[in-house]
């Protein structure tokens, strides 16, 4: 699920697939192939041969058996002995341990992963409808600060930033945020600053060109409680899939911003307007926070079987 919208790696499997899985029957008139698979993306696999029988049915030999986690009624085939629309497809399911998935899956993963019918993410990918807002900050568990780094200030370059977050019971409360575009020297100093002002548990920092440098240095220090972030180890290697996996934790309510800050109004612009917004630096610091969390609690998109 961690590739689904990777198109490289995508057209990687299908490439294998065509060219080189294809090719290795014993007997290329009497082998059948068999894929059983969950639906991840338009272009995965079944979509790439489904895609093929479509545009050439003389010559596809494939046939389609779809069983979504739910009964729906307009997909009803003779392999599936359920009428009522809605009904679970295995009884090692209760009613309220799909209602508890799709929750985490959000409305894309659950398509995709239980459903079986992937669609494309139009417009944003996070909804405006999605957000919650706070007037005041609820007793908090941890703080964390979560960091996406520049190191330098041109007109033209990006900005540093840095998140300042609560966990509470009932979610992930955004407290604080400062972004500004820094010289290195500038940037390592301000962090300093701004954690002995406002401690936390974790200091995230993605481990990436600019940021190598500064987890060296502050970690040298043995005074901040530094994380490196790998990308495609502790949080998604790019940017879609770090937001396409964390949007559940919107979609369900989990995510707040404060009412009375002058700069939510920035954050807010840049999350909706992803990935066409002007800036994503905001975008990449709150991603890696909910990267983090997620992993924390167990809470990952996991293979169905």
């Amino acid at each position: 699920a961690m590739d689904a919208h990777s198109s490289t790696k995508i057209e990687s499997c299908n490439l294998v697939f065509s060219e080189t899985l294809s090719t290795r029957l014993n007997d290329p008139v009497k082998s059948i192939i068999i894929i059983i698979m969950q639906r991840l993306n338009q272009n995965d696999l079944t979509g790439f041969l489904l895609q093929m029988k479509q545009e050439n049915s003389k010559q596809s030999g494939w046939t389609h058996l779809c069983l979504p986690m739910r009964f729906d009624s307009n997909r009803a085939n003779k392999f599936d002995p359920r009428t009522k629309q809605g009904e679970i497809l295995t009884n090692l399911h209760t009613e309220q341990s799909i209602v508890d998935l799709e929750t985490n899956l959000g409305t894309y993963g659950s398509a995709s992963q239980l459903q079986q019918t992937p669609s494309p993410i139009e417009g944003g990918y996070l909804k405006l409808e999605w957000f919650n807002y706070y007037s005041e900050l609820p007793n908090a568990k941890y703080f964390t600060w979560s960091w996406d780094t520049a190191i330098k200030k041109g007109q033209h370059n990006d900005y540093s930033v840095g998140t300042f977050w609560a966990e509470c019971d009932n979610g992930h409360y955004l407290v604080d945020l400062w972004r500004q575009k820094v010289e290195y020297p500038e940037l390592k100093n301000q962090m300093q600053i701004l954690f002995e002002n406002q401690k936390s548990r974790e200091v995230l920092i993605e481990d990436k060109a600019s940021g190598q440098q500064l987890l060296q240095d502050l970690k040298r220090s043995g005074k901040i409680p530094i994380i490196a972030m790998v990308p495609g180890k502790n949080m998604g290697s790019s940017k879609e899939e770090r937001v396409s996996l964390c949007s559940p934790m919107f979609e369900s309510g989990k995510v707040f911003f404060p009412k009375n800050k002058s700069w939510c109004r920035i954050v807010i612009d840049e999350l909706i307007n992803f990935p066409n917004a002007m800036h994503d630096d905001i975008l990449d610091t709150i991603s890696q926070y909910l990267a983090r969390r997620t992993a924390n609690r167990g809470l990952r998109i996991t293979n169905l079987s």
